[in-house]
């Protein structure tokens, strides 16, 4: 069963998402591959959300 995503993890997406595909644009040169890059970096993203600390000292462009 799928566990749909928080409001904030899809707002934080929402946000940073154009630095999410700079990264991945950084990275490969190749369109398709840039995709599946950015399709991997929001799956890792997704798995380590619940380890996110808002109130911690570091940012959350720091973090992602």
């Amino acid at each position: 069963m799928a566990i749909a995503p928080s409001a904030d993890f899809v707002a934080a997406l929402r946000e940073y998402q154009p630095l999410l595909r700079r990264v991945a644009r950084l990275y490969c040169q190749d369109s398709d591959d840039r995709q599946d890059l950015f399709q991997e970096i929001v799956l890792q993203l997704w798995r380590a959300w619940p380890r996110y600390v808002p109130q911690a000292d570091t940012k959350l462009s720091t973090w992602l």
